[in-house]
């Protein structure tokens, strides 16, 4: 009988969504060092080695690839039993969680914050609003205990260097925290149904020539809107900004307005009869929803809570289709 040591399966599982040592070490809070002996006592246990290792990438072997989803999916069920027997053993405890007002839009997040009332009763849950910015800085200082964020991961100096120089960062956060990742949405077009563009499997960049496209202002975010940006004005398209209080429902912005949105996925999963989504050829940035909180914090019922999470969370996924009409 082969048994596994979970700080082996931690540190396999944490290597490959990182792609990184460093980030991984950092996020399970242990040294490199510490975290490639963890792996090669795992390796050497297995008798194949998991990753594939070059100065610029960590990639996982076949049999790494093969493995990792029942890695994921023995560490979760263990956290959440790991859960289960802390909760006996505490009673009690309470988790402050901030999320911003246009996540709601996310099916996903609704659900863990919801479900997760609902099945730890003994366990209170503080929400607090406000801008994704304001509340990094609230989880860093201690003030919260993980943050449900929309947007992308950056690395902790160009974090830094927007905030420095005013830039805007509100749907940037530095990939040295940890995190669990809940959902990946592709960034797409919302068409109102009676358009001729709605009547297109995909949309090419050709086919914006003239046309006019609402969207969130790119300095928020420019991994997600910047590149869109350049392509729209290189066919001769139009870029129209959303104002920040419509941001959160593009949905229903493109519905009132009569006017073609491009969405990070921020809306219910709710049915679209008179409007539907379209890929953009040759630009598929994606969107994460993910909960944050700071590497290594033990708090028994914060660390229930991202048990919660990691058992409704897309981990591992790598992009997902929204709105309807396509495959």
């Amino acid at each position: 009988m082969i048994s596994f040591e979970t700080k082996q399966l931690r540190a396999f599982v944490g290597i490959a969504q990182m792609r990184s040592f460093t980030l991984a070490a950092h996020t399970l809070a242990i040294s490199r060092p510490a975290l490639s002996l963890q792996l090669a006592k795992f390796e050497k246990q297995l008798g194949f080695t998991l990753f594939e290792r070059t100065t610029r990438a960590v990639i996982l072997t076949p049999e790494g690839a093969k493995l990792l989803p029942f890695a994921e999916r023995a560490l979760a069920e263990h956290d959440l039993l790991e859960a289960e027997v802390r909760k006996m053993r505490k009673g009690s405890g309470l988790v402050k969680v901030g999320t911003a007002i246009h996540t709601s839009r996310w099916a996903l997040r609704n659900r863990i914050l919801d479900e997760f009332s609902q099945i730890y009763t003994n366990v209170e849950l503080q929400v607090q609003t406000g801008f994704q910015k304001n509340l990094l800085g609230a989880l860093e200082s201690g003030v919260i205990d993980a943050v449900l964020f929309g947007g992308v991961s950056t690395t902790r100096a160009e974090y830094q260097d927007r905030q420095a120089t005013r830039h805007s960062s509100e749907g940037l956060y530095p990939d040295d925290l940890a995190r669990v990742m809940l959902e990946r949405r592709r960034i797409e077009l919302l068409i109102p149904a009676d358009f001729a563009l709605a009547a297109e499997p995909a949309v090419s960049p050709e086919m914006l020539a003239g046309v006019t496209v609402a969207l969130p202002h790119p300095g928020n975010c420019p991994p997600l809107y910047g590149g869109f940006i350049e392509l729209l004005e290189n066919v001769g398209g139009n870029a129209q900004y959303i104002p920040d209080h419509n941001a959160y429902s593009l949905d229903q912005y493109c519905r009132r307005n009569r006017v073609i949105t491009l969405t990070p996925g921020q809306f219910i999963d709710e049915p679209m009869v008179d409007i539907v989504s379209r890929y953009v050829e040759g630009f598929d940035p994606c969107c994460e929803l993910v909960l944050l909180s700071r590497p290594g914090d033990q708090a028994p019922a914060l660390r229930s809570l991202l048990a919660f999470a990691r058992t409704l969370g897309l981990t591992g996924q790598r992009g997902v289709r929204i709105g309807n009409g396509l495959s």
